[in-house]
Parts: structure tokens; sequence; C-alpha cells
């Protein structure tokens, strides 16, 4: 990647940074990033390619306060496998309060149930190694779904944080790329 001028400090949308790592990852042309003078658009190029965004208004959300001092918990599963577990949990999870409890659990791996009262209930148990002690959040289908594809990896490691509370979904093996996913609530920990 090349750069020219100041640095420049700019929020940009998830499924944005999605398609910047597609380009990145191709490895074979040079990425040109460019900053408009207001600061506010951004442009990355190759040759063939040229993706182009609005950077989101301020510092919202402020993510430097909302990322976690500690992480509790952690587990690495394959990607496909969790993206086709939690497209199940998602259908069950109830309309008034789009949530599934997602727990890491030593002896189980990735645990992932939802209910509702007029779809019934499921879980689903997606094998891995968990270190650290069992946790539990109640998380919006629609925000985990996202992670997987965003981070864009064969496996993913998932990490139960805390102070502020919070899941954290990476590449395994682990990057520099956080997709920070904030609770409902800590279901318990």
């Amino acid at each position: 990647m090349e750069s020219h001028g100041g640095p420049a400090a700019l929020v940009l949308p998830g499924k944005l940074v999605g398609e910047l790592r597609k380009i990145l990852d191709s490895g074979d042309e040079r990425v040109r990033c460019v900053v408009d003078l207001s600061g506010q658009r951004i442009v990355f190029e190759t040759d063939t390619v040229s993706l182009r965004a609005l950077a989101l208004d301020g510092i919202y959300p402020n993510y430097a306060v909302r990322m976690p001092k500690r992480v509790l918990t952690s587990c690495t599963v394959e990607t496909e496998l969790l993206v086709r577990r939690l497209q199940a949990a998602a259908m069950f999870a109830p309309d008034e309060v789009r949530s599934i409890q997602v727990q890491l659990v030593s002896d189980r791996g990735l645990v992932l149930s939802a209910s509702s009262s007029d779809r019934g209930a499921t879980m689903a148990e997606l094998a891995g190694v968990v270190t650290g002690t069992a946790s539990s959040l109640l998380l919006d289908p629609r925000f985990l779904l996202d992670a997987p594809r965003v981070v864009g990896s064969d496996r993913v490691e998932l990490q139960v944080a805390e102070d502020p509370g919070a899941l954290l979904v990476r590449r395994s093996p682990a990057d520099q790329f956080l997709y920070l996913i904030v609770p409902r609530t800590r279901a318990s920990g």
C-alpha cells in the first residue's frame, strides 16, 4: 500500500473493511489509498478495482472506550460451520428481542442457543478448545453473522472480554483486525 501526505484517522463501515481485506489478500497489485481534503471520503484502488466510501461522522462509535481491557475466555472454530450454526439459531431468536445466547464452555466448546414462544428452541455446539473461564453472552444474531463475513478467514477466534463486556471476533491465527460486538446483557460468567 502506498501513501502520500499526512496521517488521517477515519471511522469506516465494517463492510468496507471486509471488501478492502479481499483486495489486500489478493496480493498481486499495489493498493493506493486517497483521503480527500475534507477527510470524509476515502478511495482504495488498484489498476483494476476502485473502492470508495464515506467515513462515519465524528468518532461514533467511540471504539476506544468500548475496547475491553481483559479477555476472559477464547475459542477458535471453523468459520463456515459457525455461520451455518448461527443462521439456524437466528431463526429461533424472538422477533421482539433479537438475541441468541453464546456460551464458551471448556468441556463443550462453543454453544449457541435461542428460543421463542412461537418457534420453539434450538441449541447447537461447535467443537473448539476453550481457554479461560466459562462465559455466556446474549447477542444480536445479525451482528454475530456479520463478524465472520467481515473477518474473512477459514477459522475465527471468539473472545469474551470484560471491562466492558464484549465479544471480540478475529482471524485465526490472529492479526490486528478485531470485530467488536457489544452484548445486550451478560448472561453469566
